[in-house]
């Protein structure tokens, strides 16, 4: 969702100061909203022995089993001094048998989703016919909301339970602001 407003006030003043100075200012944005990606959760290596050796699969694609009802909630790692909570305990998954494809489905989880605001202010003030002078103060991630980054291959690894189901980074950058000075002629 776009948007862009001018703001009528001082717009038609008769006073030419308060109609350069405070006339013609603009406010524009852009919302967007995303649900989560699909994810898909991997079994990784069983008793040392990766499934392509014996299935001809590519490099640790094979699924776990389901042996209860999927309790997954992906959430950010905690800090690297703390050991992280094993999730993998109580989560419903378990690796299957050697030689074995596993019973969970594809794309049964979603990462978290992006909701992302950026505004602008600005006004173009007119210094001859030809000549302008563009002002704006741009913000990004207005709102500061953290969008956290597709799990890596070793987090959906249920045989690596330290790093099974956090999050290991951010897709998006925390709030920035700007301001730009731009002639144009």
């Amino acid at each position: 969702f776009s948007h862009v407003y001018e703001f009528p006030w001082f717009k038609d003043a008769s006073n030419h100061f308060l109609k350069t100075a405070l006339g013609g200012w603009q406010f524009g944005g852009i919302y967007v909203a995303q649900s989560g990606t699909p994810y898909n959760l991997i079994a990784g290596t069983k008793a040392g022995i990766a499934d392509p050796l014996l299935l001809g699969t590519a490099a640790n694609s094979q699924r776990p089993n389901l042996v209860g009802p999927l309790n997954v909630n992906l959430s950010p790692n905690p800090q690297a001094d703390n050991a992280p909570p094993n999730k993998v305990t109580g989560s419903g998954l378990a690796q299957p048998l050697v030689g074995h494809f596993g019973t969970i489905g594809r794309n049964v989880l979603r990462i978290n989703g992006l909701n992302n605001f950026d505004w602008n202010l600005g006004k173009t003030f007119a210094i001859t016919e030809r000549w302008k002078v563009e002002l704006q103060a741009q913000a990004f991630n207005v709102f500061n909301h953290t969008s956290f980054a597709l799990v890596s291959l070793n987090a959906r690894n249920i045989a690596t339970p330290q790093v099974f189901g956090y999050y290991d980074g951010t897709q998006s950058e925390s709030r920035n602001i700007q301001l730009n000075l731009r002639l144009i002629w």
